[in-house]
């Protein structure tokens, strides 16, 4: 009989399954500096004192780590003697005093033996792991919790394949590739030593003084180091790599903690094909809901941009669930089917997806989320590993054909929401919408939250009328990568890691993790700049919008309209055309509408018209069935400029297959070709 997990254990053992984690984030920072890249280039002079001096991160390692007395009768594994007997250089030559300080000092204890963080970033490698004395080798510990660290760098590493001889790039022209093989100038990595960006520059300058802190930098600053620097395997970058090997560990130790038994660690089960002998196993956890479907619902942009951001304000709520309040793993992809995180080799516990449903039913019960945890096929980790991301997003396409069923949805909910007649929602088609309202309640406080967000950053902005060309016309631009066959690891093994025809000996790329996460990575990033390449920008900043102040005459409407100060969208009648305006809660309106369109029917400048003392009646913006209704007069007083700029592009969707955009449609065409 197999007892339930219980997630309170979890609770309790918070920052110590946090801390490990960091332990995991920094396992391989040796190789985040200078000499590390020039050690492994060709053409590099300098080389650490021995192979294993990049781990060293306290200036003496044997007061960090104790081995027991009878360690001196035990053959001792070569990783451990080296990071012992390591001289200058060693890696901790290059860190700051407080980050070797704090490392040696923050102390893990999971569930009774302590380390300290250095000494799992140090003895935490596969060669400590399969050492048949590593029970007897530290003082009054077992060194489980080292070796579980040493078995997920092991697994991370299926990408970890030797290239030919001549793989070894020119030092000091070093390069990252991109997840496709493409580099150029701006893929060097700058190992300058008078440069103030140079990787041994950015080692110093990162948060040492608080772990939580750092946490969170170091996937920014990591993206600039290799997890290897030969080609053509130079394409995971050492954040990429940091951050599997850190998922996995999370996900292991919650294993431990839930079970209250360590997995068993023994040996090598194949030293040359670096298999480990372990029962450690993955799970992934995906929690779905159809981004896309929500989408299309929109009547309005306020109405996408608002599904927008609920959708991200899910995920994010789930995130925060899974990864810090219940540490059982890290989120390792997201697309519009869902979010995915690394998780311990358990069943569901109810309870987690009970949490789950309530957190995203309290930003949108209209979500209706699917939630599962998967298993890879295949009999060892590496195996399940490999296919652990896209069966689970196989799965999830599969029952998201079918997304409301009794278990998704809260029916007492719905039932109460319709209790009586009433029109329904032009928006989310599901709510009721009240007497002489535009929208359900939850689809109005959408629109409203997003206009106060916009008014917080007007340097972006959300009226189709700014994005309009000089002919009042837009566009949508519309992208796709289609990763399935690359996120199933098929078209990662038509990548070569070497070929020598001579033989035959052809060797494609594994389609490890950490290369998985490499190529959505690139895609996504790659349309979070589509339109702001680094040359020259595709859609240059419009001058400030004008900001109009004056004297209000309101009918008793409009008395009632702006009783209580919040920001509204009103229509302007101006030369026989209506203008866009958004009251900004305190002072004025802002003209949120297109002087170039304007000009061009009314053969007008609004400069020429919106002067001081001119009267101009005011209007309640169309809605749905609502027909338009005067407020009153506003008589100008000043006209001024607002202080922010904004680019004339709405981004509606960039995840790692999808990119849409909203765009002035004269500058279409140019956009395609340049993103082409």
């Amino acid at each position: 009989m197999t007892t339930r997990p219980n997630l309170e254990d979890l609770e309790q053992k918070q920052k110590d399954l946090l801390l490990a984690e960091v332990a995991a984030l920094l396992h391989d920072m040796g190789k985040f500096c200078i000499l590390h890249v020039e050690a492994h280039s060709d053409g590099g002079i300098r080389r650490w004192s021995n192979n294993h001096a990049y781990k060293v991160v306290v200036d003496d390692p044997v007061q960090v780590i104790q081995l027991s007395p009878q360690s001196a009768n035990l053959r001792k594994p070569e990783a451990l003697r080296n990071v012992l007997n390591a001289r200058s250089p060693k890696f901790a030559d290059f860190l700051p005093s407080n980050a070797k300080t704090l490392l040696a000092q923050t102390r893990i204890s999971l569930p009774s033996q302590q380390y300290a963080l250095s000494e799992l970033i140090m003895l935490g490698t596969p060669g400590f792991a399969t050492s048949p004395h590593r029970p007897q080798l530290l003082n009054g510990k077992d060194g489980w919790l080292p070796a579980v660290l040493g078995v997920c760098h092991n697994e991370a590493h299926v990408d970890k394949q030797d290239p030919s001889k001549e793989s070894q790039q020119k030092w000091p022209k070093i390069y990252i590739s991109s997840a496709f093989g493409f580099e150029d100038e701006s893929t060097i990595v700058d190992v300058n030593t008078e440069s103030a960006n140079n990787l041994d520059q950015r080692l110093r300058r990162l948060p040492w003084t608080h772990l939580f802190s750092l946490k969170h930098k170091l996937s920014e600053e990591f993206s600039y180091g290799f997890g290897d620097t030969r080609h053509p395997i130079n394409e995971v970058t050492l954040a990429d790599w940091a951050e599997i090997v850190a998922a996995l560990y999370k996900s292991a130790l919650a294993t431990w903690v839930l079970e209250s038994i360590p997995r068993g660690i023994r040996g090598w089960k194949s030293w040359r094909d670096k298999v480990i002998d372990h029962d450690l196993r993955w799970r992934i956890l995906r929690v779905n809901f159809d981004a896309l479907r929500l989408y299309t619902k929109a009547v309005r942009i306020g109405d996408l941009v608002g599904y927008r951001q609920a959708v991200g304000d899910a995920f994010e709520a789930v995130k925060r669930l899974v990864e810090e309040e219940y540490p059982l793993g890290n989120e390792i992809y997201r697309d519009t089917t869902g979010i995915y995180f690394t998780f311990p080799d358990i069943n569901l516990p109810p309870e987690l997806e009970q949490e789950i449903r309530r957190r995203i039913e309290a930003v949108d019960k209209e979500f209706a989320p699917q939630i599962a945890v998967e298993i890879g096929q295949g009999n060892t980790a590496k195996e399940q590993l490999k296919t652990l991301l896209t069966k689970a997003r196989e799965q999830a396409q599969k029952d998201l054909a079918y997304p409301f069923r009794s278990e998704t949805l809260d029916l007492r909910y719905w039932q109460q929401a319709w209790n009586r007649p009433n029109d329904i929602c032009p928006v989310c088609r599901l709510r009721p919408v009240q007497e002489n309202a535009e929208t359900c309640r939850v689809c109005g406080k959408r629109r409203a939250r997003r206009l106060k967000t916009w008014l917080d950053n007007p340097s972006t902005t959300i009226w189709t009328n700014e994005i309009a060309d000089a002919n009042g016309r837009l566009a949508l631009i519309v992208g796709r990568f289609d990763l399935d066959d690359w996120l199933s690891g098929d078209l990662v093994q038509s990548l070569m890691v070497k070929a020598d025809p001579d033989k035959p000996d052809f060797q494609p790329k594994n389609p490890s993790p950490a290369r998985l996460r490499r190529i959505w990575e690139t895609t996504q990033q790659f349309w979070k700049t589509a339109l702001n390449p680094q040359d020259t920008p595709l859609l240059p900043s419009v001058p400030e919008r004008l900001v109009l102040r004056g004297k209000l005459s309101l009918t008793a409407l409009g008395r009632e309209n702006f009783e209580d100060n919040a920001p509204q969208t009103y229509d302007l009648h101006v030369a026989g055309r209506t203008l866009s305006v958004v009251w900004n809660g305190k002072d004025g309106f802002i003209l949120c509408d297109n002087p170039a369109y304007f000009k061009k029917v009314t053969d007008k400048n609004l400069e020429e018209i919106l002067v001081p003392d001119a009267s101009f009646e005011l209007f309640t913006s169309v809605g749905y069935k609502q027909k338009r209704q005067t407020l009153g007069q506003l008589t100008l007083a000043s006209i001024a400029q607002a202080p922010a700029n904004y680019r004339p592009v709405i981004p509606i969707l960039e995840d790692p297959i999808h990119f849409l955009a909203l765009v002035p449609a004269d500058r279409a065409l140019t956009i395609v070709r340049s993103i082409r």
